[in-house]
C-alpha cells in the first residue's frame, strides 16, 4: 500500500511536477519520493534556474524546495536503510544511481521527462492504472503469505512498527513470525511493538523458543498487554504511514466468506495521532502490563 517513487529532479523544470510533489507524497498518499533528500534538492534547483518558468512561478517551486530541505516533518522523502549502500556521491547524474536502485529493488514507479525505460512523463501519468495509482483500502486473503505480501513494503521503509489488535497473539502466531523474519531481512525497522489483550503464558520462554533462538537479528520488541475494551479498532503504525485493518491481522481458515477476506486501508494521520496518544496515556496511567527486549544482532 505504500510505494516507492523515483522522480527525476530534472522534473522540476516543469511546472506541474511542482504541484505532483507537493500533493501526490507522503503518508497520506501512499507515495515516497525515494531519493537523498539534500542531493536531490540541489539537483532540482540547478534544473529550475535552468527552466522557462515564468518568475512568479519559479518563486512557488524555489520556496517549496527551500522549505523541503528545512521541515524536520520530510513528509515527502525516503532512503530507506538499504538504498543507502549506494553511494550519495554518485547521485549525479541522477540516471546511474536510478540504475543502480533499480538493480536494487525496482521502484513501483519512475518519472522523468527522459526516454527511460518503464518511465512516465506527466501525461503518461494521467493515464497509468498500474504503477501510480494506490487503493487506499485493499482486500487480501487472511493468509500469513498474503498479510505479510501486502505489508512488505513497510519493512523497507518503516523505522518504527506499533501493531494494535487485541486479538493478535504473542505465542503460537505465524504471521508475526512471518513479519519478524521479513523485519530481520531488509533490517531497517528498529523497534517493534505489539499492543493486546491476548494474555501470554511464560512470556519470557515465548520470546526465547519463537524469536531470539531462531533469527541472527531481531528489532528491539515491546509486548503490551491492554485491559479489555481499551482499544477496539485494528492498527499498524509506523513513522512513515499507518494502516487501520478490518478484522486485524489475524490469520484464518477459508470458509468461503465474505470474512475470509480482511481489508487494509491508509489510516489519515488525525486517527494514527489519536491512537498514539491513547496508547500512552495507557502506558503513563500504568493500566497495562509490558515486557521489552532489546535489539539483537548475532
Amino acid at each position: 500500500m505504500f510505494k516507492e517513487i523515483a522522480l527525476d529532479p530534472q522534473c522540476m523544470a516543469e511546472f506541474e511536477y511542482y504541484g505532483l510533489l507537493k500533493n501526490s507524497f507522503g503518508p497520506e498518499r501512499g507515495r515516497y519520493l525515494i531519493a537523498p533528500l539534500r542531493e536531490w534538492v540541489q539537483a532540482a534547483v540547478r534544473a529550475l534556474k535552468a527552466s522557462n518558468i515564468s518568475p512568479v512561478k519559479r518563486k512557488s517551486v524555489s520556496n517549496f524546495l527551500n522549505k523541503l530541505q528545512r521541515d524536520k516533518r520530510n513528509l515527502y522523502f525516503l532512503l530507506p536503510k538499504d538504498r543507502q549502500s549506494i553511494a550519495i556521491d554518485g547521485f549525479e547524474p541522477w540516471r546511474q544511481w536510478l540504475v543502480r536502485q533499480q538493480h536494487m529493488r525496482p521502484f513501483a514507479a519512475v518519472v522523468s521527462e527522459q526516454p527511460i525505460d518503464c518511465g512516465l512523463n506527466f501525461l503518461a501519468l494521467l493515464d497509468d492504472e498500474t504503477c501510480w495509482p494506490v487503493s487506499p483500502t485493499i482486500q487480501v486473503e487472511r493468509q500469513v503469505a498474503s498479510i505479510a505480501a501486502a505489508l512488505l513494503p513497510l519493512w523497507y521503509l518503516a523505522k518504527e512498527v506499533v501493531i494494535i489488535d487485541a486479538y493478535f497473539r504473542f505465542a503460537m502466531n505465524p504471521l508475526l513470525q512471518q513479519l519478524v523474519r521479513d523485519m530481520a531481512r531488509y533490517q531497517s525497522v528498529g523497534t517493534l511493538t505489539i499492543v493486546t489483550t491476548m494474555e501470554t503464558a511464560n512470556v519470557e520462554q515465548v520470546y526465547q523458543r519463537e524469536f531470539s533462538s531462531k533469527h541472527a537479528s531481531l528489532p528491539a520488541i515491546n509486548l503490551i498487554t491492554a485491559p479489555k475494551g481499551y482499544f477496539h479498532d485494528r492498527y499498524m503504525l509506523t513513522n512513515v504511514g499507518s494502516i487501520k485493518a478490518g478484522h486485524g491481522f489475524s490469520v484464518d481458515v477459508d470458509k468461503g466468506v465474505q470474512a475470509d477476506k480482511v481489508s487494509l486501508s491508509l489510516c489519515g494521520a488525525s486517527e494514527s495521532d489519536d491512537a498514539r496518544q491513547h496508547l500512552q496515556s495507557l502506558l503513563q496511567r500504568q493500566l497495562a502490563q509490558q515486557w521489552q527486549w532489546p535489539a539483537m544482532q548475532k
